[in-house]
């Protein structure tokens, strides 16, 4: 974009290339992301965001958003476990799902889906950590 000769270290490595890095040096990069970003009007723009999450959680974890919003609309929009809205977390709700199975359980707000991670998804050690946090109140 700047037609400026760089050095190879002001350049993004990208396997989309024959040379292995992007054409645009990272400045002039990150602006043609704001100006397409900018050149999208409103609707599209949202429209845009939508279909990208639809392909995200299609390949992820095997929904379309329009599962993931019924499933947001039956929660009435909260964490599945602390009742957290949604509104008042600076991410959505994550898919909790069964990593074994890749079965979705429900939506959970970062820190209730990073605490069952944690705690690997079993069950015994999470009745244990209640029952040890009990022991203390």
């Amino acid at each position: 974009m700047c037609k400026v000769t760089q050095p190879v270290e002001n350049f993004h490595k990208s396997k989309s290339n024959k040379s292995g890095y992007s054409s645009y040096c990272a400045p002039c990069k990150v602006e043609a992301n704001r100006q397409s970003g900018l050149r999208m009007v409103s609707a599209d723009r949202e429209k845009h965001l939508r279909a990208r999450k639809n392909n995200h959680l299609k390949v992820t974890y095997g929904i379309t958003i329009d599962e993931y919003d019924r499933k947001l609309e039956g929660q009435n929009g909260v964490c599945a476990i602390c009742g957290k809205p949604e509104s008042q977390s600076y991410r959505k709700l994550s898919v909790d799902h069964n990593h074994a199975t890749n079965a979705v359980r429900g939506l959970l707000c970062y820190g209730c889906n990073r605490g069952i991670g944690s705690f690997r998804e079993n069950p015994t050690s999470l009745h244990n950590a209640v029952v040890y946090l009990n022991n203390w109140y």
